[in-house]
């Protein structure tokens, strides 16, 4: 009868010291498989990755990178909010385009902090212009070492674009703006926006040209879904109006609703209509990022 009882109770134990057993196991493996899931998404955020890389995110539809059909190998960022947010000089930039030699294109979030000349004598040269000696000594100077080692000494198309509101403006498309952009060129560390790049950036089907960007007063295309646009603000892009127009020949092409000279001489200096510059800058092919792109979590340069 004892040695019956003494086998019970070791048959207990035994069950119960399995269980046991098996409850650690399990929540032990759950735990392991927890831990090695947020590594995993972990890695994921932070993996390193390269401009090739970013060209995998492709969309046809919606915020995102879209292939841009003007100039063949480039990659543009359209819509409301793209996931194009990148730090640099210890600030939120954003990511324009990824260019044909796989240079990034990027514009600071914020402005100049100040009202500010395309060129203090009405220049329409953009080699000669004040707004680019002051980016490209007092601004460039006063950026950090190491991120001044990320950026490209590129070329910017400073070509003039020709100013007209007749009516067959409907008629003309992007692809003769960036034509006319082409031009001319000049080569430097620090620029502004092209006027092509706010058209490409909307995905409003109406916003086909920087010279049709305007239809009427209250149909402005170009500034919808476009995360370019500003709401309120007047800033410069880094096109003078072609001087065969003489109407408007010290005219610096400027964003706002639409795209445009709008009247106002490149010299003004804006204390009185508020005239911006956003800094551009290119950043060079053989750096690597980490992060999601977004405005929480930007690409870092590594």
């Amino acid at each position: 009868m004892r040695r019956k009882r003494r086998k019970n109770k070791q048959i207990k134990f035994i069950i119960i010291s399995s269980l046991s057993l098996l409850f650690i196991l399990t929540v032990g493996y759950a735990a392991f498989q927890t831990n090695l899931n947020i590594s995993a998404k972990g890695n994921i955020k932070n993996k390193r990755i390269n401009v090739n890389d970013l060209k995998q995110d492709v969309v046809t539809a919606g915020d995102g990178l879209y292939i841009d059909v003007i100039d063949e190998g480039r990659y543009i960022y359209r819509g409301i909010n793209p996931n194009n947010y990148i730090t640099f000089n210890n600030e939120l930039w954003r990511i324009i385009s990824l260019e044909q030699d796989n240079t990034l294109k990027i514009m600071n979030d914020n402005d100049l902090g100040m009202a500010i000349a395309w060129d203090d004598n009405a220049n329409p040269e953009w080699e000669n212009a004040s707004l680019n000696k002051y980016l490209n000594e007092t601004y460039y100077n006063n950026l950090n070492t190491q991120d001044k080692g990320f950026i490209s000494n590129h070329k910017f198309n400073t070509g003039k674009l020709y100013i007209k509101w007749e009516d067959d403006i409907s008629t003309t498309s992007v692809m003769q703006d960036a034509s006319n952009e082409k031009r001319e060129s000049w080569q430097g560390n620090v620029g502004i926006l092209n006027a092509t790049d706010f058209v490409k950036s909307s995905l409003d089907t109406k916003c086909i040209s920087a010279r049709s960007s305007w239809i009427s007063e209250t149909e402005m295309p170009c500034k919808n879904q476009n995360w370019l646009y500003k709401d309120g603000e007047f800033f410069w892009t880094i096109n003078a109006n072609d001087p065969s127009n003489p109407n408007y020949i010290h005219n610096g092409w400027l964003i706002h609703k639409y795209i445009g000279g709008s009247g106002l001489n490149a010299k003004y200096s804006t204390e009185n209509v508020g005239l911006k510059a956003y800094p551009v800058v290119y950043l060079k092919s053989d750096i690597t990022l980490k992060g999601e792109g977004t405005q929480n979590n930007p690409y870092t340069i590594n």
